[in-house]
């Protein structure tokens, strides 16, 4: 069965990180995926190399590029039933979130990421906490954009429906001091932390976009931390204040399971 995800989010939410670490927690929660083309697998096993040798993380995605990504995965399920899925998963830089009008004028050989977007069976929305609540009224007006530019590249048939059928939130970077304790939170406790960190006015603005039911909060760390540790973050801190990862603490936490969600 094939499904389209679509990822976005701002620029800086880490969203070619997550897409480089989540074969690993794939395979780690069950699955078994391969990639279905070659840009796809070397995709994988070029930033593999980046993070745990180098302890790098990947260049950001350029807003002359929209990258797809294809993985072929599968499991067998409950009472020994078999489970298999085509990921397609598109991937735009940031700056098509932010602002698309002027990304459309810049780069107008790019096909626009959100003609793709608005063919996916479900988005993951990745948010960084910390950016959204230090400046929520530039992410309002980033969020309502984006899901007002959503809207007008849906089809005719869309008005009057939600223009996302299945939407997951992700906040990102989860394993900062301040958060590390929430990441866990599930249902109606993760919802207030989303409210919490979004605030009142793109909290609506995302379920006026999206049916209620169709919208799930997650949080998660593409670095993560090492269990045996205490939850200390994988991300250390050097002398000259510029930030590493720790390659022995890399542990990728609930990467998988919006995905996994919107699948289900």
């Amino acid at each position: 069965m094939k499904k389209n995800i679509g990822i976005w989010g701002p620029k800086g939410a880490g969203k070619t990180t997550y897409l480089s670490v989540l074969y690993h927690d794939c395979l780690a929660n069950g699955w078994k995926m391969k990639a279905a083309d070659e840009e796809s697998d070397e995709f994988r096993l070029k930033n593999y190399k980046l993070l745990f040798e180098q302890g790098e993380f990947p260049a950001a995605t350029r807003p002359n590029e929209v990258s797809i990504y294809t993985y072929d995965i599968s499991r067998v399920g409950a009472l020994g039933v078999a489970q298999s899925y085509r990921l397609v998963l598109a991937d735009a830089s940031g700056e098509w979130f932010e602002n698309p009008i002027h990304l459309r004028n810049q780069f107008p050989e790019v096909v626009n990421p959100y003609n793709r977007l608005v063919t996916c069976h479900g988005l993951v929305l990745l948010l960084d906490p910390e950016e959204v609540q230090e400046q929520q009224a530039t992410h309002f007006v980033s969020i309502s954009r984006a899901l007002g530019t959503l809207g007008r590249a849906a089809s005719p048939n869309s008005v009057n429906q939600p223009i996302i059928p299945y939407l997951a939130i992700c906040f990102t970077k989860m394993d900062r001091d301040k958060y590390r304790y929430k990441i866990d939170a599930e249902g109606d406790k993760m919802a207030d932390f989303a409210q919490q960190v979004l605030g009142d006015h793109i909290y609506r603005d995302i379920l006026n976009a999206c049916d209620p039911e169709r919208v799930r909060f997650f949080g998660c760390s593409s670095i993560g931390w090492n269990k045996n540790s205490n939850k200390h973050s994988a991300i250390v801190t050097k002398a000259s204040g510029e930030n590493q990862i720790d390659l022995s603490k890399i542990s990728p936490i609930h990467i998988f399971k919006p995905i996994e969600w919107l699948l289900r």
